[in-house]
């Protein structure tokens, strides 16, 4: 039986027309060797989300549905997770996040989003069905040292809105706390599906109770995607210091699609209005967001032209205000997806996406400047020894121009379908 993860991506490649060739630049040469960053190597590992610590190391999580269960034929799902030094050298022997298994079927599942705090420790948030009996799960979390030890048991984040919990995200804030938001519906009717966030401190302890993002209003709401803004001085000009800006897809019932985002202060209260990402009749999915130094913000997503899927990207003010118009990182005929965006310590930026234009896919980046201009060529992350099946790549900025992009991929010849790995790449600026 396939994976939700192989039965993804087989949808993904029948889907894309798929081609053969190569376009765009090849890896830089500053690019250091791919290594695998799970040691456990059976069944699937995929879906990384990457965190930087303030010392250029970085943390990597990922989803592990090779949990063995009494029933030989089935299967769990937890949350593991490996630290690395600056260079990529690992530090330290894989360690497990979750504390409590979830089912590996269910694609939803499992999936993880990390944010190093001020102090160096690390919060890792997902959706588990562990101990759900609604069948939807909550979003659970976990505090981690800088080790990678548990701190305090795992814990769940929402306490309204019980059903069709989807799509989490979490973000360091500037008071050393954290934000967490997701999509939550009544299990019934997607329509009914609204952005919530909950606000923590340090310690993990919840600020005030959970908040509606937005109210959508019969509207299909999903996908958040939350980044802390730093505080005044320095070079931050951010109209909301010490805040966080979300953003989502967003799908009306008259067939307009959109990308919103929201400005939130320090006590989660809003700051200006409402703003439009991008507004159009065809799919736009899967927003991304990175804040850079000065409080400037940079949104990607996927924008489907003609059923094609590319990713184009926003640049916006310290206050919420578009900063020129919308760009293309490459327009093709080929589909783009899982596009994820950083920002790097130089004050520009870098994206990342999956590019269908070769069998099973490959990892394509492009670097920017602060000002939004293109820096080299499009480049390939992937090398040929993992050239099979790559998708949900995962983008961080580390110290020195540094970045390190971590994907869903399969050794070449590896005969088994549902064996992906995740891997990991460290290129210097």
């Amino acid at each position: 039986m396939l994976s939700a993860l192989a039965r993804t991506f087989a949808l993904f490649a029948a889907l894309s027309g798929i081609a053969a060739g190569l376009v765009g630049a090849v890896t830089p040469a500053q690019a250091a060797s791919e290594f695998m960053v799970n040691t456990y190597k059976q069944w699937g590992q995929s879906s990384p989300a990457i965190g930087r610590f303030a010392n250029g190391s970085f943390v990597v999580v990922w989803r592990d549905d090779g949990v063995r269960t009494p029933d030989p034929t089935d299967r769990e799902g937890r949350v593991r997770g490996q630290l690395y030094a600056a260079n990529g050298a690992p530090a330290g022997a894989e360690f497990t996040v979750s504390g409590k298994e979830f089912s590996y079927s269910y694609v939803i599942l499992g999936l993880p989003s990390v944010a190093v705090l001020a102090d160096d420790t690390f919060v890792v948030v997902w959706v588990s069905d562990a101990g759900d009996i609604s069948g939807w799960g909550n979003i659970h979390g976990q505090r981690l040292s800088a080790a990678g030890e548990r701190i305090g048991k795992e814990f769940k984040i929402n306490r309204k809105r019980p059903d069709s919990l989807m799509y989490r995200s979490v973000a360091a804030l500037a008071d050393g706390g954290f934000v967490v938001c997701w999509a939550a519906g009544d299990g019934q009717a997607l329509s009914a599906n609204e952005i919530y966030c909950q606000r923590f401190a340090t310690d993990g302890q919840k600020l005030g109770d959970e908040f509606r993002a937005h109210r959508g209003n019969g509207i299909v709401d999903i996908k958040p995607a939350v980044a802390g803004l730093p505080n005044a001085g320095g070079t931050s000009r951010a109209a909301a210091p010490g805040g966080f800006v979300v953003v989502w897809q967003s799908d009306h019932q008259n067939g307009t699609r959109a990308i919103y985002g929201q400005m939130f202060a320090a006590d989660g209260t809003k700051v200006g209005r409402l703003f439009t990402v991008a507004k159009s009749d065809t799919d736009l999915v899967n927003p991304r967001v990175a804040v850079l130094d000065d409080g400037s913000f940079v949104v990607v997503w996927e924008h489907s032209i003609d059923f094609v899927y590319n990713v184009r990207g926003q640049r916006f003010s310290a206050d919420g205000v578009k900063t020129g118009g919308g760009f293309w990182l490459r327009r093709t005929r080929d589909n783009q997806a899982n596009p994820d965006v950083a920002a790097l310590s130089g004050g520009g930026f870098i994206i990342v996406y999956c590019d269908s234009l070769v069998p099973n896919g490959r990892i394509i980046g492009q670097r920017y400047a602060a000002d939004g201009a293109a820096v080299g060529e499009l480049f390939r992350v992937n090398s040929s020894r993992f050239d099979s099946y790559r998708l949900n790549p995962a983008v961080a900025g580390l110290k020195n121009g540094k970045f390190v992009v971590a994907w869903t991929g399969q050794e070449q010849g590896d005969p088994l379908w549902e064996d992906f790995e995740v891997i990991g790449r460290v290129f210097k600026e």
